[in-house]
């Protein structure tokens, strides 16, 4: 769950404004974004190299889509499907 304490975010918000406007500057080019969250995990690896490790990282890379589904494509899907009529009634 990607809620820390509003104190701990401070320690990140100003490194990240910087970094999603260089990834903005790149229109969030899937590479790029892949690029920067693949070096941010290496890092992670390299900081405790062990099947632990492993399952740390594959878990909270399962948790942000997870969280991510949850927090915006389902509303979007909600959304189209009220627009477009539920593809399972037909039409």
């Amino acid at each position: 769950m990607p809620y820390i304490k509003l104190d701990d975010r401070d320690d990140y918000n100003s490194a990240l404004v910087e970094l999603i406007a260089l990834l903005g500057e790149h229109s969030f080019d899937p590479g790029h974004v892949n690029f920067v969250l693949t070096r941010i995990l290496h890092e992670w690896w390299l900081s405790a190299s062990c099947y632990k490790t492993i399952c740390l990282i594959m878990g909270t890379c399962s948790a942000v889509a997870q969280e991510f589904y949850r927090r915006v494509a389902t509303p979007y899907e909600d959304k189209k499907n009220n627009e477009n009529g539920d593809v399972f009634l037909g039409g």
